[in-house]
């Protein structure tokens, strides 16, 4: 018999936060939303199914996830705070409760993105991923599900990355947590080292990176199978189409950067993901500056 997560509600965590509400759920635990009994703050609380709770694969990636966004302080990544195992058994993990859509639901809306509000998103998804390469951490499973969005006051998106549990630390305790040559991850976003079960660098982020912006700015993604295996075939030998393609008004120099990101072999792609999200950036603003030459100068550095 499935478990029942709405069961949960009303539980006390940590002696403190009470959850108040289920937020959505995935394969191997469930987030919440919680109340703070201190101050009536709120948070968001991700707890493991009770199936998983004795499982060492599967508690070694919670605590991995939890030891990653515990280290990353960036204002476009999820904080997490506390993370450990409770009286009841449940393993807890507690974070940052961020109020919006998934980059996945804000597509369901328009499609493509106009322009600047993809400019914008990208600009931000790349300064969270350059704080986490510089950490040394590699995310593994960047895909539109994995990005929150949320609205300023002045309409400009304001995005956060979250779910580090497939992230991979490229210095201190990286010792692999899956069999060599396995696959895991997202078919749609996994760059072809990946999918051959081969060692990943920060360069992976990277295509990911540049199949989210194609999605974001055709409305489509690069391929379309029938299957996940198909998918991470064509990832691994079928060239993607250019923006330009699709799109004959694309900006060429935006169309070259998707296309170099999204290169089969890693060497091929930028050296890094602020020179890659510079390159988005310049190429895009320089095409909508000629359209609309009352437009401010590009958007900030990525940081």
């Amino acid at each position: 018999m499935a478990e029942d997560l709405r069961a949960k509600i009303g539980m006390l965590v940590a002696d403190r936060y009470r959850l108040i509400d289920l937020l959505g759920e995935g394969g191997i635990g469930a987030v919440y939303l919680a109340e703070s009994l201190t101050d009536r703050s709120r948070v968001a609380v991700k707890l493991l199914r009770s199936e998983y709770t004795a499982d060492q694969e599967v508690l070694a990636r919670f605590d991995r996830e939890a030891r990653v966004m515990t280290a990353l302080v960036h204002e476009h990544i999820v904080r997490a705070w506390e993370f450990g195992r409770l009286p009841s058994g449940d393993v807890a993990l507690v974070m940052e409760y961020v109020p919006g859509e998934t980059l996945r639901s804000v597509y369901g809306h328009t499609r493509p993105l106009p322009p600047l509000v993809a400019i914008e998103i990208a600009r931000q998804l790349g300064g969270a991923l350059a704080h986490a390469h510089g950490q040394g951490v590699v995310h593994r499973d960047l895909k539109p599900e994995n990005i929150l969005v949320r609205r300023q006051a002045d309409h400009r998106p304001d995005i956060k990355v979250l779910d580090f549990g497939m992230a991979r630390l490229l210095v201190g305790q990286n010792a692999p947590l899956t069999a060599k040559g396995a696959v895991f991850g997202t078919p749609e976003y996994m760059p072809p080292e990946q999918a051959m079960g081969r060692p990943v660098d920060p360069r992976a982020d990277q295509y990911a990176f540049g199949v989210i912006v194609f999605e974001m700015l055709s409305g489509k993604r690069p391929f379309s199978a029938k299957g996940p295996l198909e998918m991470l075939q064509m990832q691994i030998r079928q060239q993607p189409p250019s923006l330009s393609d699709l799109d004959p008004s694309a900006p060429p120099a935006v169309s070259a950067a998707v296309l170099r990101m999204m290169a089969k072999r890693p060497e091929d792609r930028f050296d890094d993901i602020a020179t890659a999200t510079r390159a988005l950036i310049d190429g895009a603003w320089g095409a909508l500056r000629q359209s609309f030459p009352g437009l401010p100068p590009s958007p900030g550095p990525v940081r």
